[in-house]
């Protein structure tokens, strides 16, 4: 069986990396604060890719994905980096945002237009919103983080 999938990091560890370090460039072989950089960026892009994979094939990011992946982290030697590590790599709970639908229905508001006229403009742009929706977008929470994220 082939694999096919362009999937095809992989890490470097205890055991593979004097192989490894004897591939590269002599000067950054003998430098071993360079050759720490180069090993800590490779594993970092492997788990990165790992969890890229891990969210393409569809699976669950729940407690058993967390822990297996915690568990790469401290195979790989990476504990320093462990937090940033897991935040990076876990996947942003709730709805995302979509500022400039939100934007566009403000700015037709503040043109003086009513919710019924902003539906039809939404329409004909392709956009079948119900009016509970559009006034969703036009509530003053939605004002502030359009604030706060300028």
């Amino acid at each position: 069986m082939s694999d096919t999938s362009p999937f095809n990091f992989r890490p470097v560890t205890r055991r593979s990396a004097p192989s490894w370090k004897s591939k590269l460039v002599d000067s950054l072989s003998h430098d071993d604060e360079a050759f720490e950089k180069a090993l800590r960026r490779n594993n970092f892009t492997y788990l990165l890719a790992v969890r890229e994979k891990y969210q393409s094939e569809g699976w669950k990011w729940n407690r058993g994905a967390e822990f297996l992946f915690t568990c790469l982290i401290h195979a790989l030697d990476l504990e320093d980096d462990e937090s940033f590590i897991q935040q990076a790599a876990s996947p942003q709970r709730g709805r995302p945002e979509n500022a400039e639908l939100a934007a566009f229905i403000q700015q037709e508001k503040a043109a003086g237009k009513n919710i019924r006229q902003i539906q039809t403009r939404l329409k004909k742009a392709g956009k079948d919103m119900s009016p509970e929706k559009i006034r969703e977008y036009l509530k003053p929470r939605r004002w502030k983080r359009q604030r706060r994220g300028n």
